[in-house]
């Protein structure tokens, strides 16, 4: 014999328990998430502060950045980053400002400097 059917109300709300688990997992995964984010996001901006003010005095607390430094880095990076200032292009006009400023930064360091004695 076969067992009794059940109910529709009964066999609807099994199904919608079935299909909303998943969705709960989700949930729970996305709210960890929302909750991660910012802590990490403020953990990022202490610790950028706290290096800031034990900086030497007169320079910036970031290592020097060497123009063969940049020559080293293989290309999958750089196509990376131009797929994704494409694909974000706030991101994209940042990478542009921080790439100037740096390009200037670094071309001002292989001039010979001027000296009183000279």
């Amino acid at each position: 014999m076969s067992p009794p059917a059940l109910p529709h109300a009964a066999a609807t709300a099994a199904l919608s328990g079935l299909l909303c688990a998943p969705l709960l997992v989700f949930a729970a995964l996305t709210g960890l998430l929302y909750v991660c984010a910012p802590l990490l996001e403020a953990r990022l901006h202490v610790s950028g502060l706290m290096r800031w003010l034990r900086r030497p005095r007169g320079r910036v607390a970031a290592p020097p950045l060497l123009l063969r430094q940049l020559r080293s880095v293989p290309p999958w990076i750089w196509i990376a980053a131009l797929l994704l200032a494409f694909a974000l292009p706030v991101l994209g006009w940042s990478l542009l400002a921080f790439a100037l400023v740096e390009a200037l930064r670094l071309r001002g360091e292989h001039r010979p400097r001027r000296t009183l004695a000279a």
